[in-house]
């Protein structure tokens, strides 16, 4: 992928994000639309959705939900094609869609571990598998991972989520290769810290564990923020850790080399 120093505008791109009714979805959905970019939002739960879309189209952007299962590839490829009919192209897309589960491994339910590894590492592939060729076929465009800090450090109690995290790693990795040709196209991976976000709170949680949101979380909009800098100016990995406080480094630290 070509490094470009130049800051591009975004305004009037199409972006797809994925996992868009909260969290860090909905905050990247208002931040593009604060660019003035149309949005298309996908998430499973369409009052949640339609949320999202009423909050982009208040900002004066066009804005669409499709319903979306990412660990289905036929909803995935029913996105991408739904978005094609909403403007004509896809620009940009965001996978961000994921869940997570806590506790000894022996002690969460396989099937839960299972639906874990087809939202987080399927859902990001089937992404990848229906978005490249478009925008091979455009010779443009800008796929941004929301990998998270996990796909380089693993969570404590969460060996699967860990997994399809540094499995999403290991295989943009790979991609990045496969579009050594289309300087124009782009594969970014966003490694934040943990989020305060819905998704960290209501994730499921095992072996008599609660784990709770630590202090030093990132607020989803700085890393929807994040996702902005790299649509503008596009570059293969950005780490993101916000650390506010010498307080809350010494928690990170301490979380950390436990």
């Amino acid at each position: 992928m070509n490094s470009n120093n130049e800051q591009k505008s975004i305004r009037g791109k199409t972006v797809v994000i994925t996992g868009g009714s909260s969290g860090v979805g909905r905050a990247a959905a208002e931040a593009f639309a604060l660019e003035g970019c149309n949005i298309v939002v996908a998430a499973r739960g369409k009052e949640a959705l339609d949320e999202t879309v009423a909050l982009c189209r208040d900002l004066g952007v066009s804005a669409m939900a499709v319903p979306t299962d990412v660990s289905i590839a036929g909803d995935v490829q029913n996105l991408a094609n739904k978005a094609l009919q909403f403007n004509g192209r896809i620009d940009i897309w965001v996978n961000n869609a994921g869940v997570m589960s806590s506790g000894k491994f022996e002690e969460i339910p396989m099937d839960v571990n299972e639906q874990v590894i087809k939202t987080n590492l399927f859902g990001y592939m089937h992404g990848a598998y229906s978005v490249l060729p478009v925008f091979k076929k455009q010779n443009e465009g800008i796929l941004i991972n929301n990998v998270s800090i996990g796909g380089f450090m693993p969570a404590p109690y969460s060996a699967v989520y860990s997994s399809t995290k540094f499995g999403i790693r290991g295989m943009m990795e790979c991609l990045h290769g496969e579009i050594s040709d289309f300087p124009q196209i782009h594969i970014c991976n966003l490694y934040p810290q943990i989020q305060r976000s819905t998704g960290n709170m209501h994730s499921a949680k095992y072996s008599g564990l609660d784990f709770k949101v630590p202090p030093f979380a990132a607020d989803p909009r700085d890393t929807a923020a994040k996702m902005v800098e790299l649509a503008k100016r596009p570059k293969k990995d950005l780490f993101w850790i916000s650390i506010k406080s010498w307080g809350e480094k010494i928690k990170l630290i301490t979380l950390l080399y436990a």
